[in-house]
């Protein structure tokens, strides 16, 4: 029984493989074509620009975009004011004197309001054994008062990198 089986099995599979029955072959199917169109934020209420497929129409054929609608996206242009942000005052550094001198350069970022606050202070470098006389330093200059930056005749806010080195040659 187990080589009538066997034997039916090695005819069909010799029938079908390679004694001249046709093998059919799945017709093709291609994909429809894909388009994409950059959509800007302005056009995309709030979205990353995005791809966005198309539909195909009934030849088969992509449908053509329509015009652009929207002016190209860019960069916005960041201008300089007209005039940097200014101390009203001397910082006080006295308080300085109290502690080591630092071992390096310590640059800071100082933001400054359209009312000449200042705050907050970024760290851009430093080395974490200076940590006190940075903290320092930092809280001198958040008490220094500065005439704010001027564009066009008006205030506005503005940012200030100071840059102290300690260190030989410094």
């Amino acid at each position: 029984m187990l080589a009538a089986t066997v034997g039916l099995h090695g005819l069909l599979i010799a029938a079908g493989w390679g004694l001249g029955v046709p093998v059919r072959e799945p017709p093709a199917v291609e994909p429809p074509p894909l388009q994409v169109m950059l959509i800007s934020e302005r056009d995309g209420a709030g979205t990353s620009p995005q791809a966005v497929q198309q539909p195909a129409t009934d030849t088969g054929r992509p449908m053509p975009l329509p015009p652009p609608t929207a002016e190209p996206v860019s960069a916005p242009v960041i201008r300089q004011p007209d005039r940097p942000a200014l101390p009203i005052t001397a910082p006080d550094l006295a308080p300085l004197a109290e502690l080591p001198a630092p071992t390096a350069a310590i640059r800071l970022r100082l933001h400054i309001d359209a009312n000449g606050r200042v705050g907050p202070v970024d760290v851009l470098e430093s080395d974490p054994g200076d940590a006190a006389f940075v903290q320092r330093l930092v809280e001198i200059l958040l008490a220094t008062p500065h005439v704010p930056a001027r564009r066009d005749g008006e205030d506005v806010a503005s940012d200030k990198v100071v840059s102290l080195d300690f260190g030989p040659g410094g």
